[in-house]
């Protein structure tokens, strides 16, 4: 097979690495995006929920955090960017709703825990408020914590669309390709894949949860991936209006529902948070269906 060549090379073709060969086709950069399965978006993209959230509401979300750092600085480039690209962005605004004041005591932290780092959208609702924006919550909610800025988007439609935009502005993407060894030469890399080998000066490792197995094929073995499987329900489009923000509880005993929200598409969709799992393992097993209940 003949020898690709390319200045800069992004392994992972998840909604990150996507838009970040959309963001280097601006430039006057040679750049390729490779994606191991056939289409984009079928990895981690696929499996979150779609919110555009601050972060700030995280208990594990730290100002020292640069992860953090990124998610505060992007959320008021999200709607401009779908705007652009023309995929779905719907602001639906987030209530952290509380069943007794020992609750209500974790979300006072989480507040303030945001006002340090500058978020000051928050504010307190009461039970009236809360019902009159939520009327079919759980008569047992006290009260909320209610932050208006998070919205909801279509990850896959948005990962495609900036995959798209980077192959129209000149990059170079590869689907059904994989990155199967890194070797380094003088001033460049070869990466094999099962397509052929790549050249290329700079990688990217956009690899999702294979980011430490791409990372250690250069040595880079100094950090580690702890995949968790999470479930999550997609419910008739003919219940969606029983849902009109996003309604969380504070971090719940694993196998218990903690979120729920409408979709772009008219949905609900809720999810569950299950424990530490095999970075392969995508199964949908009884046992999951019975915790949701």
């Amino acid at each position: 097979m003949s020898i690709h060549e390319t200045e800069v090379l992004i392994i992972g073709g998840g909604i990150l690495g996507a838009a970040t060969a959309r963001e280097l086709s601006k430039y006057k950069v040679d750049t390729t995006l490779v994606e191991k399965e056939v289409d984009w978006g079928w990895g981690s993209t696929k499996a979150n929920i779609g919110l555009v959230c601050q972060g700030g509401d995280c208990l594990e979300f730290r100002k020292e955090y640069h992860r953090s750092k990124l998610v505060w600085d992007s959320i008021p480039m999200m709607e401009p960017l779908c705007q652009e690209l023309e995929v779905p962005f719907k602001r639906i605004g987030m209530l952290g709703a509380f069943m007794d004041d020992e609750q209500k005591s974790k979300f006072a932290k989480m507040q303030s825990r945001a006002e340090k780092i500058g978020i000051t959208s928050h504010q307190w609702i009461d039970r009236d408020t809360l019902f009159d924006m939520e009327p079919y919550l759980s008569k047992k909610a006290l009260g909320a914590l209610y932050d208006p800025v998070p919205a909801i988007i279509d990850p896959v439609k948005l990962n495609i669309a900036l995959a798209e935009n980077a192959k129209q502005n000149g990059a170079h993407t590869m689907l059904g390709t994989r990155a199967m060894d890194i070797s380094q030469g003088m001033g460049e890399f070869e990466v094999k894949t099962n397509n052929g080998p790549i050249k290329t000066r700079f990688i990217v490792n956009a690899a999702g949860v294979y980011v430490d197995k791409v990372a250690r094929m250069v040595n880079a073995d100094n950090f580690v991936v702890y995949p968790v499987k999470g479930y999550v329900g997609v419910l008739d489009k003919r219940v969606g209006g029983l849902v009109r923000h996003n309604i969380w509880r504070v971090p719940p005993t694993p196998g218990e529902m903690n979120i729920v929200e409408p979709t772009v598409d008219g949905n609900i969709i809720f999810g569950i948070q299950l424990m530490q799992a095999k970075r392969d393992d995508l199964s949908t097993t009884r046992e999951m269906d019975d915790e949701k209940l």
